[in-house]
């Protein structure tokens, strides 16, 4: 009886699960992080996020509708490519839902910033000047981008 019961189980939980929605995360080192990197630094945001007219879906189960958004950011300190006092981050946000109770659970990690935080950016250099997460876009919160605290950097 027992057996039945565990195979019953273990039929359910399989039917459940093929309808799940996820994506997979590439784990990434520091030494990958910056040796594919055209510019690694600390820096702190100089302006509010500015949306631009890129609308996108990243290809995530089910897709999750994005707006291309640009940060200005002061450089702190530049562990590598060259030096610069402020540079352009280009990067995502979630588009406003019609329904602002639906939630995405386990979605992407886009990045969010706060003014009056430091942060450990690992960007390539995009055609327009900009720079964009090296870990690519929709896994750039935790991985190209990470939030330092307790660190002060002297200006």
């Amino acid at each position: 009886m027992k057996k039945r019961v565990g195979t019953m189980a273990s039929v359910i939980f399989a039917l459940l699960v093929t309808h799940a929605f996820g994506y997979t995360l590439t784990p990434w080192s520091y030494k990958e992080l910056f040796a594919k990197s055209d510019f690694v630094v600390i820096a702190s945001p100089l302006t509010r996020p500015r949306d631009t007219n890129e609308r996108i879906s990243f290809p995530v189960s089910p897709p999750m509708p994005v707006i291309g958004v640009s940060t200005e950011f002061k450089t702190l300190l530049v562990l590598k490519g060259s030096k610069r006092q402020r540079f352009m981050l280009h990067h995502y946000r979630e588009a406003r839902k019609a329904d602002p109770n639906k939630v995405i659970i386990g979605g992407p990690p886009l990045p969010d910033f706060a003014s009056d935080k430091r942060y450990l950016l690992f960007l390539v250099r995009e055609a327009d000047g900009r720079f964009a997460p090296v870990s690519e876009q929709r896994d750039a919160s935790g991985i190209s981008v990470q939030e330092l605290g307790g660190i002060t950097v002297d200006d």
